[in-house]
């Protein structure tokens, strides 16, 4: 996994680099780490077959992007009659089970619905990153696993990002800025567009490792899918596209393999250059 301006690859099918360690995530999977650029990758521990679920992990958090319509905080259900958070109307729920789940009390015990009420707009991004970095001060696994996330390597120059980072630190109650601003360059890289059945996007999470450890690839052989039940946040699942032989890597798109452009979007995006011949 190359770092923006490195050689152009990506996958393991392009080159075979040394495996330096692998840790083993079920009966069906195993995270490598290998030498060189790519980083980690997932890997079949078993002859998978086609149309199988083969991981499914909670979100470590998410935030809805109601790119339709409003969706719920909590669940990310679209939601026609809204119940506002009563400390700020900055984020709203599907019903009733959303309004008083844990996830709506945590919005308001840990300070982020006072600060969202003295906010004109919050992008869902900042709301996530600011979610993050609550979770990395909460919980040290989680505060190494998203240290440890590749990200662009200069950030003084992005005046976006750091204009985001402003809004995060008031978000998360955090005191470094520079920490907003990382967290948000490993969003970037590593979160997962949340899409319902129709493929809209109705949020945005950062999952576990087992999750973000899958590469790109344009001929990719699982498929992300998410679950929505109400009062719980977007469950992924890894289903196999066709059956996989064993000891070989598993990967999905990073973007829409019918635009032209996709070159260019991974590129910008994710920070390496594809080198697929397709």
């Amino acid at each position: 996994q190359a770092e923006e301006g490195g050689k152009t690859r990506w996958s393991f099918a392009d080159e075979t680099p040394e495996t330096k360690e692998e840790r083993p995530i079920n009966d069906d999977l195993a995270m490598k780490t290998c030498a060189g650029s790519i980083g980690v990758g997932l890997f079949a521990k078993r002859r998978l077959e086609g149309g199988s679920v083969i991981l499914r992990r909670d979100p470590i958090a998410h935030a809805a992007r109601g790119l339709d319509g409003a969706r719920c905080d909590v669940c990310l259900a679209p939601v026609s009659k809204s119940v506002k958070c009563k400390g700020c109307a900055a984020v709203v729920y599907c019903g009733k089970a959303c309004a008083t789940s844990a996830a709506s009390k945590e919005h308001v015990a840990n300070g982020e619905c006072e600060v969202a009420a003295a906010l004109p707009k919050i992008l869902p991004t900042c709301l996530l990153a600011a979610r993050v970095l609550r979770k990395m001060r909460a919980d040290p696994a989680i505060n190494t696993y998203v240290r440890a996330l590749k990200r662009k390597s200069n950030l003084d120059g992005d005046d976006e990002l750091q204009a985001a980072a402003k809004v995060v630190k008031q978000l998360s109650g955090e005191t470094d800025e520079n920490a907003c601003a990382s967290v948000l360059a490993v969003l970037q890289r590593n979160a997962h567009s949340v899409c319902d059945d129709e493929l809209r996007e109705v949020g945005v999470a950062l999952y576990p490792r087992a999750v973000t450890a899958a590469n790109h690839s344009c001929r990719p052989n699982i498929w992300p899918r998410f679950r929505f039940t109400v009062s719980k946040a977007p469950l992924l699942e890894y289903a196999v596209l066709s059956s996989v032989e064993a000891n070989k890597e598993l990967t999905h798109e990073y973007a829409d393999l019918l635009n032209e452009n996709r070159r260019e979007s991974l590129r910008k995006n994710y920070g390496f250059v594809c080198a697929c011949d397709e």
